[in-house]
């Protein structure tokens, strides 16, 4: 019986690879792939309804988390010290997981189920894929739909946030040596127009804990940059009110001429 087992498996292996050989030999020679949509139309109408009812559902369980998870998002608190860190995807796998393992929600198996006699037996590995597509909310859903071949297909792409080839972003980090606590201010020169005021630190210390998911204090701005335009003339100053004439001062960064689309961080100790 193992015997015949071991060889059963063994031909459901070089099936696969034979399956595997055959599509990448098609996509070679430029033979016709089919599409989502033809996909879809070739599934029978019981399993395809029954697919689209389980994704349905995920779709709108992603959605009312998303939602729900959207409130501590957008506090301010949460903004203060997480925004552009990368915790909110923490948060939201963590959510997802309590909510799909809480439902005793697996959508790969019972997607499985769907298409094939059985159960996938994933157990918590299933459950922790379900977290992860509820973490995607609403657009990871839908992209899942669009994949096959129930919604129409559009490029998407998320982007990270850049400047645009007109201007470049400066960022400042405080070091402080004379100034010890209290507000620093920030000041700009541009293109010899004279020093302007563009914001201040407030910040003592950089975060200890998990630095990489927080906002620095110590940085102005905290998140992404100061906007500049392309190809001006900049020279960026710190000034602690504070501190006797003569001593509040830091020293200048610049002045350099500044590239479109350049990211610019830099230290300056006050």
């Amino acid at each position: 019986m193992k015997k015949t087992t071991k060889h059963a498996a063994v031909i459901r292996f070089w099936c696969m690879v034979v399956a595997i050989s055959i599509f990448c030999v098609m996509g070679a020679s430029g033979a016709v792939v089919e599409t989502p949509n033809e996909i879809a139309q070739n599934i029978d109408p019981a399993v395809y309804s029954e697919m689209f009812k389980v994704l349905f559902a995920v779709f709108t369980i992603a959605l009312v988390l998303e939602s729900a998870l959207a409130v501590i998002f957008n506090w301010r608190l949460f903004l203060v010290y997480f925004d552009g860190r990368g915790t909110k995807t923490i948060v939201s796998v963590l959510a997802g997981v309590v909510v799909a393992v809480s439902l005793q929600l697996d959508v790969i198996d019972r997607l499985y189920k769907a298409m094939f006699v059985g159960s996938s037996n994933l157990g918590g590995f299933g459950y922790f894929l379900t977290g992860l597509v509820l973490a995607g909310g609403s657009a990871g859903v839908n992209n899942i739909l669009k994949g096959l071949g129930f919604r129409s297909l559009h490029s998407e792409q998320a982007k990270l946030p850049r400047p645009k080839p007109t201007e470049a972003w400066l960022a400042v980090r405080l070091k402080r040596n004379r100034s010890q606590s209290g507000p620093v201010q920030v000041f700009l020169t541009q293109d010899d127009r004279g020093e302007r005021l563009i914001g201040t630190i407030s910040g003592t210390t950089a975060p200890s804990f998990l630095p990489g998911l927080r906002t620095n204090p110590m940085r102005y701005p905290t998140v992404a940059g100061y906007a500049v335009p392309a190809d001006s003339t900049v020279m960026v100053q710190l000034r602690d009110p504070a501190l006797p004439a003569g001593q509040d001062l830091s020293e200048p960064w610049g002045p350099y001429t500044v590239a479109g689309g350049a990211i610019i961080d830099f230290d300056l100790e006050l």
